[in-house]
């Protein structure tokens, strides 16, 4: 999925900041954004009463939720002072400045920051003093906390992390991305749009076959492995390896397509 991800993508950021914006200026037709990017952005671009120029969703099923972290510094000058901004921070009062209309009765007074708050009197509930506080919440404040798509509450009932799944790959997934869909890019986007142009994926099975293999050098990247491979060999080495693989594989599976009447993207003649 993140290959094909990369084989669709128009270029690769390093300010995530950036992706939202380019969406609502209609410089891209769809991003990946954390989830508040996506929401600020969409409420700045939207004139008042205006048409939405761009929506953030959550993929159901499939997003992890986590809190943002505050913290008082070791040492800190003013220690009282900080310890009075997390309380404000963490209260209902500093919540409200979240995810508030601008003018709302402490909410913020010039954007309107669409973010989640975290305490549990923002969203529904079968407590009713937590449902309470959720109903007097809910006439102001921007986003439906409700809905069963945003509220955070609900969508982690959705969402079981399996650690042994994701946990020991992180560190490797920084490499073998780069090396797939970063350093090797124009070959992926130029293989897979020729595969689109005649068929599609369905009509060439050994074209896909090529294009989503994996590196056997400097040992074979597997599930088992793949983990341990920057702990047993050089950076340098095996990024060279995997990004030498990635393009030929690439170049071998454009070659591998069977040609036919060329179709554009939607499939058609």
């Amino acid at each position: 999925m993140v290959q094909l991800v990369g084989a669709n993508a128009r270029y690769f950021t390093d300010s995530a900041g950036k992706v939202p914006v380019d969406v609502s200026m209609g410089n891209a037709a769809a991003g990946l954004a954390i989830d508040f990017y996506g929401r600020y952005q969409a409420e700045v671009t939207t004139p008042p009463g205006g048409p939405v120029r761009m929506m953030y969703v959550t993929p159901g099923d499939g997003s992890s939720v986590s809190a943002d972290p505050i913290s008082l510094l070791r040492g800190a000058r003013e220690p009282e002072l900080g310890r009075r901004f997390i309380r404000f921070v963490l209260g209902e009062e500093g919540q409200k400045l979240w995810n508030y209309r601008v003018g709302a009765p402490g909410g913020p007074q010039t954007y309107a920051l669409r973010r989640l708050p975290i305490r549990r009197t923002f969203y529904p509930s079968d407590n009713p003093r937590l449902q309470e506080r959720y109903e007097a919440h809910r006439q102001h404040t921007v986003d439906p906390l409700g809905a069963p798509a945003i509220d955070p509450y609900a969508l982690a009932k959705r969402f079981h992390y399996h650690s042994r799944w994701t946990a020991s790959h992180f560190g490797v997934h920084r490499y073998l991305i780069r090396a797939m869909c970063m350093d090797a890019a124009e070959e992926l986007r130029t293989a897979w749009r020729h595969i689109l142009a005649h068929g599609g994926p369905a009509a060439q099975p050994a074209a896909m076959a090529l294009l989503q293999r994996l590196p056997d050098k400097p040992e074979p990247v597997t599930w088992e492995s793949a983990p341990g491979i920057p702990r047993r060999h050089q950076k340098v080495d095996f990024m060279r390896e995997w990004t030498r693989f990635f393009r030929q594989s690439y170049r071998e599976a454009q070659a591998a397509v069977v040609t036919g009447p060329v179709r554009d993207g939607g499939g058609r003649p």
